[in-house]
């Protein structure tokens, strides 16, 4: 009886295991948990903008935003990645910290908080952003000396909606993850994958 009820147990808290694996949507990546991706064609302001600092002039443009929470004591630059979208390698353009605006002067945060939310903004050529809800792009930490730190992410389409403020991010993420087994986890919980 004993070894049944041991094993029943063990069952059970594989399976919440499981289940709890299958509902978690933020993505684990070099630098602490990815939250959020999403890509809009509505046009996104950044103050203290340099016009000639980042190539924005596409037919087909696009707006991705990586949302992220960092992991303790790490930094975070427009340099640090870049977006892969059709062969094309496109540079993050601005940062902001919370629901503060876009701010080209503020390139880098140093001092951040785990629990804050840190967006990076993409400025793409996607001419295919209205035949899919979902878009999957390559995030690129520039930073490697390989290409082993490179993540496929499912980017939600919102065609020209709004992104979806930080305030509105719940701490488990909204990313939209396609599999159980695709490195998702909740954020200060294990991680089941880096790729």
């Amino acid at each position: 009886m004993k070894k049944f009820l041991f094993s029943s147990i063990l069952m059970l808290l594989f399976a919440c295991v499981v289940a709890a694996d299958e509902d978690t949507t933020a993505r684990r990546f070099c630098l602490g948990w990815i939250v959020s991706a999403e890509i809009s064609s509505k046009p996104v302001s950044v103050w203290n903008r340099n016009p000639y600092a980042f190539s924005d002039k596409f037919k087909n443009k696009a707006y991705a935003v990586v949302a992220v929470k960092l992991d303790r004591d790490r930094t975070l630059s427009i340099y640090d990645f870049s977006l892969i979208a059709d062969d094309s390698k496109f540079p993050c353009v601005a940062l902001r910290k919370g629901i503060s605006d876009f701010d080209a002067s503020n390139w880098q945060y140093t001092d951040t908080l785990a629990e804050e939310v840190y967006t990076m903004l993409f400025i793409v050529e996607y001419p295919d952003l209205y035949s899919t809800s979902k878009i999957k792009l390559k995030l690129v930490y520039n930073l490697s000396k390989t290409n082993s730190v490179d993540y496929l992410i499912p980017f939600k389409n919102l065609n020209s909606g709004d992104f979806t403020p930080a305030t509105n991010i719940p701490s488990e993420g909204i990313l939209e993850v396609d599999t159980p087994s695709a490195a998702t986890a909740t954020p200060g919980g294990t991680n089941t994958g880096n790729k």
